[in-house]
């Protein structure tokens, strides 16, 4: 599937979201400077259009090792189409948001998670 077929107008969907959202709180200022910023599509050895589920998972996985250097040097330690690996990473940062200390409940989820993952073998 083409870039174009799979996110159509999205990155500039959600450049002009977050202009309106950045510039609402901060009253005021040239939108344009975000909404005309140019995007380009990275092209990633694990990209894959076999992978319907987990793009939460690849963006937190993004957003935490990549510091802008080129897609050629940049390894975030994701293997194409992997998807026990994705499990992990699903598990992994569920726990992370469920048990940080921000959360009121995080004492009971840590209890949940440790049940729920000795019970399913992760």
């Amino acid at each position: 599937m083409t870039y174009l077929g799979k996110y159509k107008n999205e990155p500039r969907n959600m450049l002009k979201g977050f202009a309106e959202y950045y510039f609402a709180r901060h009253n005021g200022g040239n939108k344009s400077s975000v909404t005309d910023f140019k995007t380009r599509n990275l092209n990633m050895k694990w990209k894959s259009n076999a992978n319907y589920d987990d793009c939460g998972v690849f963006l937190l996985k993004h957003m935490e090792t990549y510091y802008g250097e080129s897609a050629k040097e940049w390894n975030p330690g994701l293997e194409k189409d992997n998807f026990e690996q994705m499990k992990r990473l699903r598990v992994e940062y569920c726990g992370k948001l469920l048990a940080h200390k921000e959360n009121d409940e995080h004492h009971t989820m840590i209890s949940k998670s440790r049940t729920w993952a000795l019970e399913n073998k992760i």
